[in-house]
């Protein structure tokens, strides 16, 4: 559930209105047609620092029967699947 999902990634502060465009471009996602956009974007509040609202990209496709990341942590999971 997205409005309950705890993940890990890095932080950056964009301020810039046309970078936001290209990330937006970049994940696919179109403000005017969200539901046919391949990424959606929502408000988060970080963890640490504690109350700090971020953007968040979340994958709105199908995702069927590909494994759950329960850690949240991508980069963590792709690496111990790439050692065993």
């Amino acid at each position: 559930c997205r409005d309950r999902a705890s993940l890990r990634g890095k932080l950056f502060r964009v301020e810039s209105t046309q970078t936001w465009e290209i990330l937006d471009d970049y994940e696919g996602y179109v403000s005017e047609q969200e539901n046919g956009s391949l990424f959606i974007w929502r408000m988060g509040t970080l963890l640490d620092p504690p109350s700090e609202q971020t953007r968040v990209y979340w994958y709105d496709g199908e995702t069927g029967t590909r494994p759950l990341v329960s850690s949240g942590d991508w980069r963590s999971y792709v690496q111990s699947d790439a050692q065993s």
